[in-house]
């Protein structure tokens, strides 16, 4: 009896203890008001000379620590990854005072996930491997959908504005008194891909890749990939048509170039080929509409010269002139105009 006694005092003190011992501690205390039985079930047990499951308690007390301190991680992931912002810009000239820094911002994005991977297994390394490996895994699953869920948010803002733009001046240029498909709006452009060529440059070795399993695609290749997207842009300048096809040509450049800084982190095709398409659209609109013009006026010209010759060959029937002269004569006077044109 006074064995038993002994036995009771020594597990209500250490009941106590552990009680007040810090989840961050990393130690196992036999803490049994966090086991599963409770502290009568356990000396019900003691009492009957039946063997208690400590593995058991000290597995249940692993997983729960785990569960916290991911918890916490996540708490503070999900206010880094907030803080993480791009402006929206509407103008071209707002797309140039926003300048933004792709890899920059991807990095930032990596930075703050890669802290909390960290973080957690910094803080669980004591406990019991089982439970850790189950609770890193469940944690790394959802922090890594965090990361791709932040940049796929990114790119897509991106494209957004790109599209909005090309709209808008693919708009512009079929309208009677265009201001966007202008020279003016040209050079603006190609101040963004100049600062957005300098921003680029400034991380000549790309971006410092940590907790590689958390990542999209740890290999995506940015140089490769703007290259196998982006031909040869030509400068023309040349009326309407022109300028508005190099101003969306030049849009779609930026919006790929700044996608590419967040392929290592989420799957940028998608956005990239949204872009391309609604370029490729846009451009055949405006160039349809152009064409459209040009065949109205070359058509009243036509219809001009042959209501021109009518008269002209009436006139030499009334008057008895050569005929066959008039009429080589007015053949020759279409073919010039049309070479003219």
């Amino acid at each position: 009896m006074h064995q038993i006694r002994e036995i009771h005092t020594q597990l209500s003190g250490l009941t106590a203890e552990a009680v007040q011992q810090p989840a961050s501690s990393g130690r196992l205390p036999l803490t049994l008001v966090e086991s599963p039985d409770t502290y009568e079930t356990i000396w019900g047990k003691i009492c009957s000379n039946e063997d208690l499951d400590f593995p058991s308690m000290q597995e249940a007390l692993s997983t729960r620590r785990c569960i916290e301190v991911a918890s916490k991680c996540t708490e503070q992931l999900n206010v880094n990854l907030q803080s993480i912002t791009i402006r929206t810009a509407n103008t071209f000239q707002e797309v140039l005072d926003v300048r933004i820094d792709g890899f920059g911002i991807a990095q930032s994005v990596i930075d703050a996930v890669s802290d909390a991977a960290l973080s957690f297994d910094n803080e669980t390394r004591n406990y019991l491997d089982g439970p850790r490996t189950q609770q890193r895994d469940t944690f790394y699953q959802h922090i890594s959908a965090c990361l791709k869920s932040k940049a796929e948010g990114i790119v897509k803002r991106v494209v957004d504005t790109a599209v909005h733009l090309i709209d808008e001046v693919s708009k512009d240029a079929m309208s009677q008194t265009p201001r966007l498909a202008a020279q003016g709006t040209l050079t603006v452009l190609e101040e963004v891909l100049e600062a957005t060529d300098e921003m680029q440059a400034a991380h000549p070795d790309g971006l410092s890749l940590k907790a590689l399993e958390l990542l999209h695609d740890p290999d995506f290749s940015y140089t490769r990939f703007v290259v196998s997207r982006i031909a040869q842009r030509p400068r023309d300048a040349n009326g309407i048509l022109g300028l508005s096809q190099s101003i969306c040509r030049g849009l779609l450049e930026w919006s790929i170039k700044i996608a590419a800084s967040f392929g290592v982190l989420c799957d940028i095709n998608e956005q990239v080929q949204r872009a391309e398409k609604r370029t490729n659209e846009q451009m055949e609109s405006v160039a349809k509409h152009f064409g459209n013009i040009l065949a109205g006026q070359f058509d009243r010209f036509i219809q001009q010269q042959i209501r021109d010759s009518k008269a002209n060959m009436s006139r030499a029937f009334r008057t008895g002139a050569n005929v066959p002269h008039e009429l080589n004569s007015i053949y020759g006077t279409l073919l010039e105009e049309d070479a003219g044109t």
